[in-house]
């Protein structure tokens, strides 16, 4: 009896190990069950400096910003040192180096590598400005990070020829992507560098500041944003804070920086320069020019022709920044400040680059249930333009579960996944 127990046993076991294997795909290595390594982190320590391009970025003293990258097994040099494509991500608003990693970027490429579901691929994580929460990636303005050089310019030389020199070196096999503010930086960088990629991908992000109907967008949220600090309806200048968990009281911080802080002055303080640090004050009334031989004068200060300048936002005292923001303090709209951003906006971009998108595959995500920064609409009516435009763009509509909504990046796993496989399907054999 209790030897037929025994083979019972023996025999319930055996089948859960193969019942275990089958479930977990016929690449898996059987000494290691449930891992798959197909690939490792690249650059887990340290900054590279982009000396030119964040120069006189705010309290960035020493020009930094941390990458962090995906390597796939095939390119190491003690493996078949293949060289692969690479695939540029950026992250949202106030994520770092590791935001895709945190969301299980690694494991994903890991299996769908092994099970050849994708092709091995480099992937190259950016950071969102840790400051304000981000500056949209757009570089127009020495404070905030000359973003226009740095995405589709250095940052791919460097990251081709130092940080991942393993990487195939053509537009055919080079994409970018992000989630956010993240998508904007991507978009903007694919249209600003016709020449440099062939796939764009963005998840939910604002990717059209005004809407469909030119008044919906961000626009809906001024009055949010006053709210959210309390001080709806105060007299100006305010104190406008960037601390705490403010997400849209920061991103408009980081955009009035982006979009509208060439149309200030700068205050150069030539005494601390020996120790490398820039203090800009966004003051109308205070001009001290930069030194023509550090960074070109024209492109440090500019002011439009504004009939009535409007007035600044003030941060606290001790921090010396003050802003433009593109509405008053009833959220009423600015209107000079509001066109710099429209500027910015990535229909009106598009229109100024017509061709950028020929040849390139388009991939955007979103979901009814992202709540933040009205981006569903945003990215939904950025599509259309595209659409409308003759652009080939693929959809990816993603829902949450009862309780369990798919907002902001709840199912960002869900997302990567089949921003991965186009992205693989994009760059061929």
């Amino acid at each position: 009896m209790k030897l037929y127990k025994i083979i019972l046993l023996i025999m319930f076991s055996t089948l859960l190990v193969f019942s275990g294997c089958s479930d977990r795909g016929v690449n898996t290595d059987a000494n290691k069950p449930g891992e798959i390594d197909e690939g490792s982190l690249v650059g887990k320590i340290g900054s590279h400096v982009f000396h030119q391009e964040l120069l006189f970025q705010v309290n960035n003293e020493f020009q930094q910003m941390r990458l962090l990258g995906y390597a796939p097994k095939v390119s190491f040099p003690d493996n078949e040192f293949r060289r692969v494509p690479l695939l540029v991500l950026l992250a949202p608003q106030d994520g770092d180096e590791n935001y895709y990693f945190r969301h299980g970027l690694k494991e994903l490429a890991d299996e769908l590598i092994s099970k050849e579901i994708i092709q091995p691929m480099a992937i190259l994580c950016v950071p969102s400005d840790q400051l304000f929460g981000g500056y949209f990636f757009a570089g127009n303005s020495p404070a905030a990070g000359l973003y226009d050089d740095l995405i589709g310019g250095e940052l791919i030389r460097f990251c081709e020829e130092e940080f991942m020199p393993f990487t195939l070196r053509t537009k055919e096999k080079r994409a970018i992507g992000g989630i956010g503010m993240g998508a904007y930086g991507a978009f903007r960088a694919a249209m600003l560098h016709d020449t440099t990629f062939s796939a764009v991908s963005g998840i939910s992000g604002p990717l059209d500041f005004d809407g469909t109907d030119n008044n919906s967008g961000f626009i809906p949220l001024f009055g949010d944003v006053l709210a959210e600090q309390g001080i709806t309806g105060q007299d100006l200048p305010l104190n406008y804070s960037f601390q705490g968990d403010w997400h849209l009281s920061r991103l408009f911080i980081g955009g009035g920086f982006a979009f509208s802080s060439n149309d200030t002055m700068y205050e150069y303080h030539p005494s601390v320069v020996q120790n490398n640090f820039l203090r800009v004050l966004y003051d109308l009334d205070v001009a001290y020019s930069l030194d023509n031989a550090v960074f070109p004068l024209d492109q440090a200060i500019s002011i439009p022709n504004f009939d009535e300048l409007p007035t600044p936002f003030d941060n606290a005292p001790d921090i010396r920044h003050r802003f433009y923001l593109p509405f008053d303090n009833a959220g009423n709209i600015v209107t000079p400040v509001w066109d710099l951003w429209l500027n910015n906006n990535l229909p009106n971009i598009f229109a100024n680059h017509a061709n950028a998108f020929d040849g390139v595959n388009i991939w955007i995500g979103n979901s009814s249930e992202t709540t933040f920064g009205n981006y569903y609409d945003q990215t939904n009516s950025w599509s259309s333009t595209l659409k409308t435009a003759g652009v080939s763009v693929t959809n990816f509509d993603l829902v949450g579960y009862d309780g369990h909504p798919a907002d902001k990046d709840q199912y960002l796993y869900d997302y990567l996944r089949e921003l991965l496989i186009f992205h693989s399907d994009n760059f061929g054999n």
